[in-house]
């Protein structure tokens, strides 16, 4: 994590910013360095639990006049040293500061790495903060006419500035509906958008998007069998590079193609690691035989053919209440914070992940139908939509097709919509139009997936493991992520992946000799054992909190909630009537408890 300040005059005599900014970050593991370089005033978190160093983090040279700081890894070392004379053992600041002098901020377009980057050079009067491509990397800021202050904590930068202002009400509701998701707590605190750079001269500020996934040309001439070798080489690639031997690696395990593949070539990377756990969400303990299928068996079997120790959930009701009560550190993906809690005490500090495969590498049925469709060509969209199967057609035809291009929600999502924002006032129901129209709308799957990159829940799951990871010293890698196999993918024509035949082939193919055979085979996203389970614990918290409805309603930034019918249906489910939905009530109360506590931690 870094941190920093920075004037137009260059005065090291800022108020008090760092410093404070350090006081809300550090904890008993994090420990701040400060750094003062020629009017800057900034820092670097190192936690005792991570290999990093010093030389991880900063690099100065007064003679070049350039300072970096930099929080991340940059994968591509090997390419970008390959024309350089020089050590090629030199820390990754420095050669950030190499490359910068030599090519100024457009370096940033050859690098592949997950960062958040500062670059000072006082004498030249121009500084300059980098966020990765995708993302992955928080970075957020204040700016003004006369002054950046930046933070890769978000939240703790929110901190700062929420005492005397206004929280947006907006940002508290991203469990209840869809939302700007790169908003923040405060409106004053920005985020550094993914693919994007912030210049702070003495002449003026500007924001350069540097990277344009949309430019990515439509390759005609790719056939599948070269799509599956091109994609094999760079998934393989993709996560070589994020593999360090300075770390105890483990990785997500589900039952899906996307963990498998990335937790079984990952565990092949540290064959020399002798405990190789893989984390699941799903309970350790049985909760209910009243399921479609038990995702453990499957988990178990792609566990034991890749010499991995697979490690359960065991997130229970006392477990809920401290992640709950910390929202503002895990933004409430408490399910991951009981991995990542179960990693540290394993001595796990880098966890792989197969997220992003949905997005890019393992596409399923959406958009291709409907360029098959553009492009005339009938006799393939026939038989990729499958129309042997007379039952399934129309369905794909209104849901992948249809619904998406005239930007209609299906009924179960706008239904599903609908509920979660039950508990919520009138004025505070809609869903963000931009991020639902990213979400389900499109026209072609290229559009879907420039649309998924545009809506920022990439980046918002992402940097929220960022922070809440490195406070607990565990990093994350997303292989899937890798820029090169989102670009990739962009080039690849509809009708190739439709000639392949059904949903998500491209991750069968990649995965034929590494997974069972029930993971191949297997369609379902859904979880049904590991979602019981968690309906169980939030049902049993919610219970315990039934009488703290009327604290909450003196929280005046609650005033979205309408605590009146939430009340009402608390009383309802107490007497033992009927006509309360006990899901819907269980969940909405543990997320105004959550934003409640997170409001309180904000204003102290």
């Amino acid at each position: 994590m870094i941190i920093g300040c920075l004037t137009t005059d260059r005065s090291p005599s800022v108020p008090g910013y760092t410093e404070r900014l350090a006081e809300i970050t550090g904890t008993e593991d994090l420990v701040y360095h400060a750094v003062e370089f020629y009017g800057f005033k900034g820092g670097y978190f190192l936690n005792k639990r991570l290999p990093y160093t010093h030389s991880d983090f900063i690099y100065t040279d007064e003679s070049s006049d350039i300072a970096v700081l930099l929080s991340g890894v940059i994968y591509n070392r090997e390419e970008l040293l390959k024309t350089r004379r020089i050590n090629r053992n030199i820390p990754t600041p420095e050669l950030i500061a190499l490359l910068f002098l030599d090519e100024g901020p457009d370096f940033v377009k050859r690098v592949n790495g997950d960062f958040a980057l500062f670059i000072h050079r006082p004498v030249s009067d121009n500084s300059f903060l980098f966020r990765d491509h995708l993302g992955i990397r928080p970075m957020a800021y204040t700016l003004s006419e006369t002054e950046l202050i930046f933070s890769s904590d978000i939240m703790g930068l929110s901190m700062m500035f929420s005492q005397n202002e206004a929280i947006d009400s907006e940002y508290l509701l991203s469990y209840f509906k869809l939302i700007d998701y790169s908003s923040t707590p405060v409106m004053r605190v920005k985020k550094l958008l993914p693919g994007h750079y912030l210049s702070f001269t003495g002449s003026g500020r500007s924001i350069t998007r540097y990277w344009c996934p949309e430019d990515t040309v439509i390759d005609r001439e790719l056939s599948y069998k070269r799509v599956i070798d091109d994609l094999g080489a760079i998934l393989h690639d993709a996560i070589r590079i994020r593999c360090d031997s300075r770390f105890n690696a483990g990785a997500h395990v589900t039952s899906g193609l996307d963990s498998g593949i990335v937790s079984a070539l990952v565990r092949q990377e540290y064959n020399s690691q002798t405990h190789f756990y893989g984390f699941s969400w799903s309970p350790e303990e049985n909760v209910t035989e009243k399921v479609k299928y038990d995702e453990r068996d499957r988990v178990r079997a792609l566990c034991s053919k890749n010499d991995i120790m697979p490690l359960f959930s065991d997130m229970n009701v006392n477990d809920l209440a401290r992640y709950v009560t910390s929202y503002y550190y895990n933004l409430g993906y408490y399910p991951e914070a009981k991995t990542v809690e179960q990693a540290s005490e394993r001595g796990v500090n880098l966890l792989f992940s197969g997220f992003g495969g949905d997005e890019f590498i393992s596409t399923g049925h959406s958009g291709v139908g409907t360029d098959l469709l553009r492009g005339l060509n009938l006799k393939l969209f026939l038989r990729y939509n499958g129309l042997r199967q007379l039952k399934a057609f129309p369905g794909r035809m209104l849901y992948h097709i249809i619904f998406p291009a005239l930007g209609i929600l299906d009924r179960t999502t706008a239904r599903i919509l609908r509920e979660d924002v039950y508990y919520l006032k009138r004025n505070f129901k809609k869903s963000d139009r931009n991020t639902v129209k990213n979400f389900y709308f499109y026209t072609s799957r290229r559009q879907r997936h420039l649309r998924l990159l545009d809506t920022y829940y990439i980046p918002e799951r992402c940097e929220s493991w960022a922070i809440n990871g490195y406070h607990h010293g565990v990093e994350y890698r997303y292989p899937l992520l890798d820029r090169r196999i989102v670009e990739y993918m962009l080039a690849i024509p509809s009708a190739v992946l439709a000639e392949a035949g059904g949903s998500r082939e491209l991750m069968r193919s990649l995965g034929r000799d590494i997974l069972p055979a029930e993971i191949l085979r297997h369609e379902d996203k859904n979880d049904p054992v590991c979602w019981e389970n968690y309906r169980r614990v939030v049902k049993q918290y919610a219970e315990k909190m039934f009488d703290e409805t009327d604290r909450w309603r003196e929280n005046p930034d609650l005033g979205m909630i309408d605590f009146s019918l939430l009340q009402s249906d608390i009383e309802k489910l107490k007497s033992g009537s009927k006509g309360v939905n006990v899901r819907q009530l269980s969940e909405a109360m543990i997320n105004i408890k959550s934003i409640n506590d997170l409001t309180v931690k904000l204003r102290q």
